[in-house]
């Protein structure tokens, strides 16, 4: 068994960036690997780590930092604790099954709550085990048996969604025990029962992902009509929770058309503004609700430009610098000009466009090269997207400040007025040069301008 790790940082964005290469300029993976995950190391270099995934949520594999800015954000597991967590979890499955097959014969609800969270605990960590431990069919009877114990089929319900998350087998096989049905009852029967009614919907989310049957069961149920009932209901202190609902309409909308239209007509666009306006700090809600928009924008571009989506894009990159939203974000603009491009002037009036510019985003291709249907120079887009990978924070490691501002500078004139136009610094924030300044060596520095005044004559004068 090789190393494993604990994943310690990005507590407060959900988990860690993950990309699909060593090189941290190759592709973001658009998922985030959870804090707390465990992963087994394939190959480490430098603070660039290879893994593959064992337990938590996120991509299966990929390549991700063990730290930055001196700032952990991955942790070597001891070689003992390794060795008891890799005897736990088929213990700990098989005592949990045999005392809740007890509970279950008892009606003894008490014993059947721990039971379900020790499954709930060990669903996260290895959902095949659960499987393969022919738990589904116990759980989904203790479910039935508790239904008048919302506590008890909460934490069911939580095993239900920890098995399913990302895996079309296991989704599948809780569809064809009827799931989606034991579910729907149960929100029906404590709709105010707001900690039940949040891991229901989650859970129904993880059920929708990668399996059709189960999006037809939610519709067809009744399901979304009591999450929009749900978002409806007071309940101040779960409104960063709402996120769930969108989270699982986003499943449910993907690739479905006639999903797609029923959510429109249900008034979808407007009740998501409302959510956004309601909530400009939560940036997970913000997240969730663009990535609806951005499943209904081919049947509905025109009532989201109508509706002010537009200018909550622009509102989401401006309040939350989150990574996810602003790809998000970026996608929906780009879906937006291709569907309706009457929104163009609009979208370019708003200042997304430099908001993403800013960013260092590489704009998705929609019909029709992106930067020049939002005129931005192709030079001058190349340059910052370098910016953009710099003021993230998290440049390639073999890159300095000096070899990027290298790099940045055979782009030429044209693109060096463009650049110090869009980049400028607001107040205390430093624009690029300051950043490249700051943080290059003497040397470095001295190349730097030298580079400068061949290439950009204009601005090193200014």
């Amino acid at each position: 068994m090789g190393q494993e790790w604990e994943i310690v940082g990005g507590a407060d964005k959900g988990g860690i960036l993950v990309r699909e290469g060593e090189n941290t300029s190759s592709k973001e993976v658009p998922q985030r690997l959870s804090t707390g995950a465990k992963v087994l190391e394939k190959e480490l270099r430098g603070q660039r780590l290879n893994y593959k995934k064992i337990s938590g949520t996120g991509p299966e594999e990929g390549w991700v930092s063990i730290s930055l800015k001196g700032k952990e954000l991955a942790r070597k597991v001891s070689k003992p604790q390794q060795e008891v967590r890799q005897k736990i979890p088929t213990s700990k499955t098989e005592r949990a099954i045999k005392l809740l097959r007890r509970a279950i014969d008892g009606a003894d609800g008490d014993t059947a709550s721990p039971c379900l969270g020790m499954l709930w605990e060990e669903g996260n960590k290895n959902q095949d085990a659960i499987f393969e431990a022919g738990a589904f069919d116990i759980i989904m009877e203790a479910m039935k048996v508790f239904a008048d114990k919302p506590e008890v089929f909460r934490l069911g319900a939580g095993v239900v969604g920890a098995t399913s998350l990302f895996n079309e087998r296991n989704g599948t096989a809780w569809g064809e025990r009827d799931i989606v049905q034991c579910l729907v009852d149960e929100m029906k029967a404590y709709p105010l029962n707001a900690e039940l009614c949040d891991v229901i919907i989650s859970t129904m989310g993880c059920l929708c992902d990668f399996v059709p049957m189960n999006k037809e069961s939610v519709m067809k149920q009744g399901g979304y009509e009591l999450m929009l009932k749900y978002m409806q209901q007071d309940h101040p202190d779960r409104v960063d929770n709402h996120w769930r609902v969108w989270a699982t309409i986003s499943a449910m909308a993907s690739n479905h058309q006639d999903h797609m239209q029923f959510f429109v007509d249900a008034g979808l666009i407007e009740e998501g503004i409302k959510h956004m306006q309601r909530n400009p700090h939560a940036p997970r809600l913000r997240e969730e609700v663009i990535q609806v928009y951005n499943c209904i924008v081919p049947i509905a571009s025109h009532g989201l430009a109508a509706a002010g989506a537009i200018e909550e894009a622009k509102q989401s990159m401006v309040e939350e610098e989150d990574r996810q939203t602003q790809a998000n974000c970026c996608k929906f603009l780009a879906e937006m000009s291709k569907y309706f491009p009457g929104c163009i002037p609009r979208i370019k009036k708003s200042g997304c466009i430099e908001l993403l510019l800013q960013a260092g985003f590489k704009f998705p291709q929609v019909g029709q090269d992106t930067s020049d249907l939002w005129d931005v120079p192709p030079k001058a887009y190349s340059a910052l997207q370098n910016i953009g990978v710099v003021l993230s924070g998290d440049p390639p490691p073999e890159w300095t400040a000096g070899e990027l501002a290298w790099c940045l500078l055979g782009t030429g004139d044209e693109a060096g007025e463009w650049v110090k136009a869009h980049i400028a610094g607001r107040g205390d924030q430093p624009n690029c040069w300051h950043v490249f300044l700051e943080s290059s060596g003497e040397e470095l520095r001295n190349l730097w301008y030298l580079r400068l005044r061949k290439s950009c004559p204009k601005l090193i004068s200014e």
